[in-house]
């Protein structure tokens, strides 16, 4: 049973922090628009920075960006193999959790901030359901004679139940997206920032 945990806990690990790599970029929305504002009348310059928000943050390429550079990663795929993970359907259940939302957009002169959500499957959520999905397993399942990769095709069939099941939930951040006018044209003035606090936000530490 030891050795059974032990795998367990490899290969959770890994698929999480390898699932966390495409996490940096933005989500693409489930279709229809994905801003508040739209309910009503915009500005010129409030569709100009809503506009800039879709295509820096690639709302609408988010799902298929996602799945290639995780299909693109040879340890992700190697690791999920031996899994025996379906990694398209794998990948493609996970990147449909991912979603950006553009809320308010406020301008003030040539400045202004734009309010967005980010929302991603919740890994301390998949984290309690494999223990609970394991701890099931080895109540009812003998463990001893088990080779390390019939085990480990066993964890990643429990991993990809839970994905299947729609029991995984979605966490989110709320973000301020700084833009300044330039030259008549809006750009996000603490672009740095925001990427770094979209990465400290679904970290695998925090995850975990």
């Amino acid at each position: 049973m030891k050795k059974f945990l032990a795998i367990l806990m490899a290969l959770t690990l890994m698929l999480t922090v390898f699932a966390g790599c495409a996490k940096q970029a933005a989500p693409k929305a489930d279709g229809g628009d994905t801003t508040k504002a739209a309910e009503t009348k915009l500005s010129k310059d409030q569709e100009k920075i809503i506009a800039d928000l879709k295509k820096e943050l690639n709302i609408e390429g988010y799902e298929d960006q996602v799945a290639a550079e995780l299909k693109a990663d040879p340890e992700f795929t190697a690791v999920a193999e031996q899994a025996g993970l379906d990694v398209d359907e794998y990948v493609g259940t996970l990147a449909k959790m991912y979603k950006w939302d553009i809320g308010d957009v406020n301008v003030d002169g040539d400045k202004a901030v734009a309010k967005v959500t980010m929302t991603y499957p919740d890994y301390s959520v998949m984290d309690q359901l494999l223990d609970q999905k394991l701890d099931e397993y080895l109540a009812t399942n003998d463990t001893s004679n088990l080779t390390e990769d019939e085990a480990t095709k066993i964890v990643g069939q429990l991993l990809m139940d839970i994905l299947k099941s729609g029991e995984l939930t979605t966490t989110s951040e709320d973000f301020d997206i700084d833009y300044v006018k330039e030259g008549g044209a809006w750009k996000i003035a603490n672009y740095d920032e925001v990427e770094k606090a979209m990465i400290d936000a679904q970290s695998i530490d925090d995850a975990a």
